[in-house]
């Protein structure tokens, strides 16, 4: 069993995200976020403004014309790839360290959350209900819990949870609650809320294994973000509990079978439209 005010401290002690971002997610709860105001945060951090205008002009956006100002760069991207591009630059330093607890070596960690936020951005194009453009973000910081819970997966713990999936029938997450009494989203929930930012963001984290519980489209979105990046790493066996998600997410979001697959197909083509051009 694991002490909460142990993983609470653990998950304080993490970088803290610079005010601009908790303050562009703050305004991205409204749905008639100000652009302006938006503009105007980003305009007083310089690194985020440099890093938003090398986006705006990359070939991947295919803008026509030079992105000269961050107006126009917010106009173009739009609020919710923005905060991504702001956490992503903050969070990308922690996510690349290798994880043994979970055997995880360098960088696979952040490459799983930056395919699982595109996959994010994708279902937008596909889903009938209305998303929030704080699920890029929580698509990105689903796992982030893995950070800090990691740090206590010793081997023997590590063989008590798959012991308990193993004989249990459990899902992995759900063999951590019960070795553990927490997992690693419930974590990422509190490193998240550490961070100020807001309770959408913080539910989607919590909830990105269990979306039913958390009682709001961004859940699903979350957890129908993870599924896809972890089909683009290969994974192809799924639990009958897994495929009942799945489909349970499909009805939430309005999608079909035909446009879940095209959501899997278009995050492939541009994922690695990305690796061709930055690696």
């Amino acid at each position: 069993m694991l002490d909460h005010n142990t993983l609470v401290r653990y998950a304080s002690e993490l970088q803290p995200l610079p005010q601009s971002c908790t303050r562009l997610a703050a305004l991205l709860t409204h749905e008639d976020a100000d652009l302006r105001e938006i503009s105007q945060v980003i305009s007083f951090d310089p690194v985020l403004t440099g890093k938003l205008l090398r986006v705006a002009n990359s070939a991947a956006y295919a803008s026509r014309r030079t992105i000269t100002s961050v107006e126009q760069a917010v106009t173009l991207l739009g609020g919710g790839t923005i905060l991504s591009l702001a956490v992503g630059a903050c969070t990308q330093p922690m996510l690349e360290h290798s994880i043994p607890g979970y055997a995880l070596p360098a960088s696979q960690l952040w490459q799983h959350s930056a395919t699982a936020a595109l996959a994010a951005e994708v279902a937008k194009e596909f889903c009938t209900v209305s998303l929030s453009p704080l699920c890029f973000t929580a698509a990105l910081l689903h796992d982030m819990g893995k950070l800090v819970l990691g740090r206590f997966l010793t081997p023997d713990l590590v063989a008590l949870c798959k012991r308990a999936a193993e004989e249990g029938g459990l899902l992995p997450f759900q063999a951590e609650s019960e070795i553990l009494t927490v997992h690693h989203g419930e974590v990422g929930g509190l490193i998240v809320q550490h961070w100020n930012l807001p309770e959408a963001i913080v539910s989607g984290v919590t909830h990105h294994h269990a979306p039913e519980e958390g009682h709001d489209a961004i859940c699903f979105v979350t957890y129908l973000a993870n599924v896809v990046a972890k089909q683009m790493e290969g994974k192809t066996a799924w639990s009958p509990a897994e495929v009942s998600a799945l489909d349970t997410t499909k009805d939430r979001l309005g999608l079909t079978a035909a446009r879940y697959e095209q959501i899997c197909n278009v995050t492939k083509r541009r994922l690695n439209d990305i690796c061709r051009r930055y690696t």
